[in-house]
């Protein structure tokens, strides 16, 4: 990977969950086993360079001409969407500062807007991902340089009652910033990195398990609000660089990212990158070559895999999934002996049963 750093291993990796297990209504995606999604700005590979990236070979989705927005995935930042509120950086407000401050009848008129922009096809049915980092939905998660959000929610507090003690106006600043927090999502299809367990500390800590903490557990467990309203789940493996120039370097951060997310039930992968992958000529070569040579062997095998598996073990009709969850089995092609009874099913909605054998009704979502 030269054109792009030596050794550097691309590509973001937002992993999916499909809601249909939140109760959300079902679609075409939701009875997939397993997709990948491109969504990488190469175009400029093909049309300024003459490279071609053959991502049909491999089975994995894109955008009209690997473009970055389009007719299969679209990612709408902080100003593409709507008029989310926020502190600029000389912290003046920007509509309003913190959600309950904001207007919320010109942000869903905005965004009714901008949604017709970006996705002018009514008929879309694919993936729709905001990604949006001013501010976190749950008051204790904006410390540091999130405490504006803080001060911002005290001082209207202050502002409606003069009189009231400090721990009360913490108390209704709470109250009002997550109350009003959960208007924002309206219907749209998911948000970026949540849910979040916020353990990034695997390089300090040399015991990390890479296991969810209780606490961050319960903290997710209170956007209840969100899942309901989120048709996806879009969690991130964000690939560090690192010197990495054997296959086998490859293939183990291909184990770790992509097939544990297979094995435990993701319904997908997006891989995410920059400009920089289509910069120049030379890092174009370099992501054709590790597409061809590494990334896009291992999807096949993997895509495949759990087709096989969903047709041995649930009869075509759930997903593989692992009955231990901090186990050790795959979904690999030629796998070892036995390793299949390591999974069981998740059902695709309308069934259910040990192998997904029984139909049921699916209740229609309210």
């Amino acid at each position: 990977m030269d054109g792009l750093g030596h050794g550097s291993c691309p590509l973001v990796v937002f992993v999916i969950c499909f809601a249909s297990v939140l109760g959300r209504p079902s679609s075409l995606l939701t009875h997939l086993l397993f997709f990948s999604m491109w969504n990488t700005p190469t175009e400029q590979c093909t049309s300024r360079y003459g490279i071609e990236l053959d991502l049909s070979v491999f089975d994995i989705g894109h955008n009209c001409d690997q473009a970055f927005m389009g007719d299969n995935i679209t990612i709408f930042y902080s100003d593409k969407l709507g008029e989310y509120p926020y502190y600029g950086i000389d912290g003046e407000p920007v509509y309003g500062g913190v959600p309950q401050n904001a207007s919320l009848d010109r942000h869903l008129w905005k965004a009714d807007n901008d949604l017709r922009t970006d996705i002018p096809d009514l008929g879309f049915h694919e993936l729709a991902v905001i990604d949006w980092d001013k501010w976190k939905p749950l008051w204790e998660r904006n410390w540091d340089a999130k405490e504006i959000y803080w001060n911002g929610s005290r001082a209207l507090v202050k502002a409606k009652h003069p009189t009231r003690k400090p721990d009360q106006i913490e108390k209704e600043a709470v109250r009002e910033f997550e109350d009003a927090s959960t208007e924002r999502p309206g219907g749209f299809c998911g948000f970026y990195v949540f849910p979040c367990c916020y353990n990034y500390q695997y390089k300090k800590n040399e015991m990390y398990t890479g296991e969810c903490p209780a606490l961050e557990m319960k903290r997710n467990d209170k956007l209840v609000w969100l899942w309901n309203v989120s048709s996806a789940l879009f969690k991130i493996c964000n690939l560090t660089k690192m010197v990495c120039v054997t296959h086998r370097c490859f293939q183990e951060d291909f184990v770790h990212t992509i097939g544990e997310s297979v094995a435990l039930g993701a319904a997908s992968v997006v891989l995410w990158g920059d400009g920089n992958y289509s910069q120049t000529k030379k890092a174009c070569v370099a992501v054709r070559d590790y597409l061809d040579d590494t990334l896009g062997r291992y999807i096949v095998n993997v895509t495949e895999a759990a087709f096989l598996c969903s047709q041995a073990v649930c009869l075509s009709k759930g997903r593989c999934i692992r009955r231990d969850p901090s186990g050790m089995a795959y979904l690999h092609l030629d796998p070892l002996p036995g390793s299949v009874t390591s999974f069981r099913c998740q059902c695709f909605p309308g069934w259910e049963g040990e192998q997904c054998q029984k139909p049921v009704p699916v209740e229609p979502f309210t």
